[in-house]
């Protein structure tokens, strides 16, 4: 019986830490705003799974034109009192820098910026 308690244990440590190496979120609408502007756009309705590997290292968003981001590092994000922000250095297959940023409000209101020079795009997500 020892056994089979240590055995179960093992299985579920190792599937939590498989999980948590890979997280799902799933758009729901989207906007963006150009560098030289500090509006954004309207909101337009989304539908896209975005995934967080990081077994391998990149964030995918799977836009009608895929994203694919390797992730450098994760950087220090600002504090907040209305929520948490994990915020990470990614890099384009093009070669190109960009910040990824997800936003989780205490409410649970979920928000997902990729950031460049020259522009912005912010996603409302749920996680899946």
């Amino acid at each position: 019986m020892k056994k089979i308690v240590i055995l179960l244990t093992t299985i579920l440590i190792s599937v939590s830490a498989f999980a948590q190496n890979t997280r799902w979120f799933q758009s729901t609408a989207f906007a963006y705003r150009e560098a030289y502007s500090s509006t954004w756009s309207d909101w337009q309705p989304s539908n896209v799974k975005i995934c967080f590997d990081f077994t391998n290292q990149t964030i995918t968003i799977y836009s009608p034109q895929v994203q694919i981001y390797k992730v450098i590092r994760q950087v220090p994000a600002p504090k907040d009192n209305s929520g948490y922000q994990e915020k990470y250095l990614v890099m384009d297959p093009n070669g190109f820098y960009y910040y990824v940023r997800l936003r989780i409000e205490n409410s649970g209101y979920s928000q997902l910026y990729v950031d460049a020079n020259d522009a912005s795009i912010v996603y409302n997500v749920r996680r899946i």
